[in-house]
């Protein structure tokens, strides 16, 4: 008897924009689920952005191209990551109707319409309507506009994912009880969480080249890693880092590794003001975030809303200390060797936190990667791709 093989559709579109936490999840998820799809129960259309957006994918691109089919669309996003004026796009309808698709993957919000194909949307967090100044101008027009864009998402999806259990439960305390309708798809919110590899990162020296005038070999240094964006809580960082070495009297610098371009002028010149012991890497390559991982005192991360928090496992599965925001997410996805904090008192905690530095204790690098796998993951989500399956 012949298996009838299950198309997929995975819209991998938002690609288009690189090094992000969304890109990662949708990269290293689809990654994983391709690759394990050994018995060819699935088979994955992966529609990508247009190919001339694509030189940053060469890599996993050819990675997939022998087990899934590869359409690159001819149209740019744009304002479909702002705003849900897209809901119906009957362009990409008849395209998946006429390749036969049963399945539409979408790993991040705002899905169209698609009548007689299953959904199958993901929900990472809620932090801009969760902290209260996410948005610097028109807060509450852009509050609104993300709630419906949740809502959105989730009347269009026939399943819900999430990355963890803090978000699963917000999205249950925001509208099960004001939404009733909705009751039964939010307690079936199924969780795929993040996952986290150790790849190998091969020493490029046109890369390192710049990081050679920081002489970070003899400078210890406090690591961030994220963007700019107000949740991230940065100020609180640097609060710290100027605390810690004038209550110690230490020179540890302080490492902000990432995008700058959210345009949060606030912190810009707290930047500006404290270049003293802090060491901006802008878009940094993996080979050298991973140098930076690997040679930091310790990751300090006190977001203030996340949906998960990659960097902490980053930091973990390279057995690095972690000084993190004692919030939900972090209790759910922090080793239990991190250090959790209230990022509001540290004058009462410097101690501790200085204790925590000269101890001995580090995250187990086996059991993180045991823990957080993709692998898992992916299998996770082909279990639900086939029980969704028309």
């Amino acid at each position: 008897m012949t298996l009838r093989i299950k198309y997929v559709a995975l819209d991998l579109r938002y690609l288009e924009k690189k090094n992000t936490g969304l890109s990662r999840f949708a990269i290293n998820l689809s990654k994983y689920l391709i690759k394990n799809n050994d018995n060819k129960n699935l088979n994955f259309l992966i529609i990508l952005p247009p190919k001339r957006l694509c030189e940053h994918l060469l890599d996993y691109i050819n990675l997939i191209k022998n087990k899934s089919e590869i359409i690159y669309w001819d149209q740019e996003r744009h304002l479909r990551w702002k705003f849900p004026f897209f809901i119906f796009d009957m362009k990409l309808y008849w395209f998946l109707l006429k390749k036969k698709i049963g399945i539409y993957f979408c790993p991040y919000i705002d899905p169209p319409l698609l009548p007689g194909i299953n959904i199958i949307s993901t929900i990472h967090d809620t932090t801009p309507i969760d902290v209260k100044n996410y948005f610097q101008n028109f807060q509450i027009l852009k509050k609104l506009l993300y709630s419906f864009r949740l809502l959105i998402t989730l009347y269009t999806s026939n399943v819900i994912l999430t990355v963890s259990n803090s978000t699963k439960t917000r999205l249950t305390s925001l509208y099960s009880k004001k939404l009733f309708q909705l009751k039964d798809k939010l307690k079936n919110i199924k969780v795929i969480p993040n996952g986290v590899s150790l790849d190998k990162h091969y020493k490029n020296n046109i890369e390192f080249k710049d990081l050679s005038k920081y002489n970070l070999s003899k400078n210890k240094y406090f690591l961030y890693v994220g963007d700019r964006r107000p949740h991230k809580n940065i100020q609180s960082i640097i609060n710290f880092v100027e605390l810690y070495n004038r209550r110690f009297n230490k020179n540890f610098k302080l490492i902000l590794a990432g995008s700058n371009g959210y345009k949060n002028f606030k912190l810009l010149s707290i930047i500006n003001h404290n270049k003293k012991f802090i060491i901006e890497i802008i878009n940094p390559t993996d080979s050298v975030l991973d140098y930076l991982y690997n040679h930091c005192e310790a990751l300090c991360f006190l977001s203030l809303s996340e949906g998960f928090g990659i960097p902490l496992l980053e930091a973990a599965i390279r057995g690095k200390k972690i000084i993190a925001n004692k919030i939900q997410i972090f209790k759910e996805v922090a080793p239990s060797q991190a250090l959790l904090i209230d990022p509001n008192d540290f004058e009462n905690i410097i101690e501790d936190i200085n204790k925590y530095l000269n101890k001995d204790i580090f995250p187990d690098k086996k059991l993180i990667k045991k823990k957080w796998s993709w692998s898992k993951s992916a299998s996770l989500l082909s279990k639900i791709l086939l029980t969704n399956m028309n």
